[in-house]
């Protein structure tokens, strides 16, 4: 529900998010300049901060996904409007959710419609490439 928006050089110049349910109503064939879509600017953390810490900035309504990044001070300075983004020790190395937070909590993966159907595809994929001609090939040895 939420994207990452990037500018700059590579995918770990993060800049901010684009929330989809904001899309909705967009009319496709209006086919608006991105520019014209809201945006948010985007929590920062670093690799060590709390989790419990972040989890209370989620619940202050801020945002339910947070841009990791080593110097996330440094990353909540770049001024993307003005041609700069987070960089160097600065860049997005990773992407934290409120799920996450809630998974590390309860020490158990939460599954939703996307996870099952990719689950069940990874699942077949294996099964057609690995597993059916295993038994194929033992059903010759055996005829």
């Amino acid at each position: 529900s939420r994207v990452p928006v990037f500018a700059g050089p590579d995918k770990s110049s993060v800049t901010s998010f684009l929330l989809l349910k904001e899309q909705l109503r967009i009319n496709a064939a209006d086919a608006p300049p991105f520019a014209s879509l809201r945006t948010h600017t985007p929590l920062w953390a670093g690799p060590e901060d709390s989790l419990f810490a972040l989890l209370n900035s989620f619940q202050e309504g801020h945002a339910h996904m947070a841009f990791v990044s080593r110097h996330p001070d440094l990353s909540r300075k770049a001024l993307p409007q003005r041609g700069e983004w987070p960089s160097g020790t600065s860049r997005c190395i990773g992407v934290i959710t409120l799920e996450d937070i809630m998974e590390e909590i309860l020490t158990e993966e939460i599954y939703d419609e996307s996870d099952r159907t990719a689950a069940v595809q990874t699942i077949g994929e294996f099964v057609r490439r690995v597993v059916r001609p295993r038994l194929d090939k033992a059903r010759t040895r055996v005829d």
